[in-house]
């Protein structure tokens, strides 16, 4: 019987060889329409999910990161979260070189790039969705006395919330 089903998992199928997807380029799922997306309007300020936390302040412009927006949620104590969102010009791959011990996964026909790190004092974890080849969105959350265990979840969960409110293209 082993022998069968060896012998049935070597057999040739003709055809052209499929490429292999460890090297497959990125997914881009569907297009969006980020000239329409404002990311200082993509999280809401009250609760929208069981998840979500109060907005401590109004969301404002990143400084570090041009077009992004940075939010604050929580209680207005030392554990709240802060998450920054944006669209960037730039390619997926360009951002996964940077950080080689993440890992790759998909989020609503997306490829997505995550990786999470400790400072120390917290944990903060990105997400790099691919967009289109010149457009990649940006979520990334960080909160104090947090491990990147406990921060993946909720990246991950703020990259779908924007994902499902990213509007798409006509």
């Amino acid at each position: 019987m082993l022998s069968c089903v060896l012998t049935a998992c070597t057999v040739l199928t003709p055809g052209k060889a499929l490429k292999d997807p460890a090297f497959a380029g990125p997914y881009y799922g569907a297009p969006r329409d980020v000239a329409a997306f404002d990311p200082c309007k993509a999280l809401p300020a009250e609760p929208e999910q069981w998840w979500m936390q109060k907005a401590v302040a109004p969301a404002r412009p990143g400084t570090a990161i041009p077009g992004t927006c940075f939010h604050i949620f929580g209680t207005g104590g030392p554990r709240d979260v802060g998450v920054l969102v944006g669209v960037r010009a730039m390619p997926y791959d360009g951002e996964k070189a940077k950080f080689p011990d993440g890992h790759q996964a998909q989020f609503d026909g997306h490829t997505t790039y995550l990786f999470c790190g400790e400072d120390g004092t917290g944990a903060e974890c990105t997400a790099w969705a691919a967009l289109a080849p010149e457009q990649t969105l940006l979520v990334s959350t960080y909160q104090r006395g947090s491990s990147a265990s406990a921060m993946l979840p909720t990246v991950q969960r703020y990259l779908l919330h924007v994902l499902e409110r990213l509007p798409k293209a006509r």
